[in-house]
């Protein structure tokens, strides 16, 4: 019996594939069940040819985090569901937090992944609504990443130079 993927997180699809062999000399129609938890599930009937192996499969999704048992015909194993990649940003900094026209600052941010798997996410960086900067970043479960955007620059347009920065700046999750 294969399973695959042996974790996966909420809402993704698990396949479940047995090879069923017919070992006699006529057709035979087989009865294949899907058994999760103690509980059938499916079940797929197959006509097979004398002396022919069949894959037969089967493609569940589950909502909730936990490890799940599956047997069929008597095989058995198992599969866990995780939940999926969650970010925060937190501690967002301007340096300097005070700069005048033709100046530059840099912000910076912590992202944090809440979920049980790896992902990826994007970190944008607006400035008074404007899209200035924009980072991907990958955070492993359970783990925090500092974000740094690049430099921008301050002009009259298309936000005001001077105090309260960090008010004017929002570091965004895309």
């Amino acid at each position: 019996m294969g399973i695959t993927p042996h974790e996966a997180t909420v809402g993704q699809p698990v396949t479940v594939a047995v090879d069923v062999e017919n070992v006699g000399g006529n057709d035979a129609a087989h009865s294949v069940s899907l058994i999760i938890d103690g509980v059938k599930v499916q079940t797929k009937v197959v006509k097979i040819a004398p002396q022919v192996v069949e894959k037969v499969s089967f493609t569940i999704v589950r909502g909730e985090p936990r490890i799940y048992q599956v047997q069929i015909n008597g095989m058995s194993g198992t599969f866990q569901v995780l939940n999926p990649a969650k970010f925060t940003i937190s501690n967002l900094a301007i340096t300097p937090s005070s700069i005048n026209a033709g100046e530059e600052a840099t912000a910076t941010a912590d992202v944090s992944n809440t979920g049980e798997v790896e992902g990826s996410c994007s970190v944008s960086l607006l400035v008074d609504g404007a899209q200035v900067d924009t980072k991907e970043v990958v955070v492993a479960p359970g783990t925090t990443e500092a974000v740094a955007t690049g430099c921008f620059p301050c002009s009259s347009s298309p936000w005001p130079c001077g105090e309260g920065l960090s008010s004017a700046c929002v570091l965004a999750l895309a």
